[in-house]
């Protein structure tokens, strides 16, 4: 079994320089739970994966750059072809993805509550808000099948480009007004964490330099 049903196709987003790629339907897990661990774990995890499919390192682990097929530093994530963390762009990207029609924003606001507004009201949520989710279960789909994007979803990313800070970044949504009537919108922000934090994460494959669909993550 290629695993094929576990990914997702995109192809580039007319906004942002995404390229063409594969994005892992849900974050990497041990079973129903999530795996919670550092940003340094997470890229030598997408280095074991590249090795196992005989793809080029993605990575180099001493200084969390990405790395072009030829082993320099890349200027750009869609130089890449091993399995790596998503950009920040490509994680928006793939959130707000969904048939014709979809209501991205109504979809968001269903499951999270608005941070300064209306904060966390169990130890739950609490956990969801500082760490991202934690079980398989507690993932909520967008209208492309892709699970754990939305909501509380907290997940390690990499920088796209070469003036973007690599190490410990972490992309999630934040809320702000949209109009003078106070309604609210969704954006993806991420930020460079501390070395110790541990969040959820998803791997994504470049379709253009890989040249292959990739195995179950």
């Amino acid at each position: 079994m290629d695993g094929s049903a576990d990914w997702v196709f995109l192809a580039a987003s007319p906004r942002a320089g995404t390229g063409d790629f594969y994005v892992a339907r849900y974050p990497v897990q041990h079973g129903e739970i999530l795996w919670r661990p550092s940003w340094q774990a997470a890229i030598a995890y997408c280095n074991a994966r590249s090795q196992q499919q005989h793809l080029p390192p993605a990575y180099d682990l001493a200084s969390g750059r990405l790395l072009t097929p030829s082993g320099e530093f890349a200027r750009h994530c869609t130089e890449v072809a091993g399995y790596r963390l998503p950009s920040e762009e490509e994680w928006d990207w793939a959130a707000r993805q969904g048939p014709p029609g979809w209501d991205f924003e109504a979809r968001h606001k269903q499951h999270c509550r608005i941070p300064g507004l209306d904060f966390p009201t169990s130890e739950q949520e609490a956990d969801w808000f500082a760490h991202g989710y934690a079980r398989v279960d507690e993932l909520i789909p967008n209208g492309a099948d892709l699970y754990g994007l939305l909501g509380y979803a907290r997940e390690w990313c990499s920088g796209c480009d070469t003036w973007q800070a690599t190490r410990n970044r972490c992309c999630h949504w934040e809320e702000y007004y949209t109009n003078y009537n106070n309604d609210i919108g969704y954006q993806v922000r991420s930020r460079c964490q501390a070395d110790d934090a541990c969040y959820p994460f998803r791997l994504v494959l470049g379709a253009k330099v890989a040249g292959q669909p990739p195995t179950r993550p």
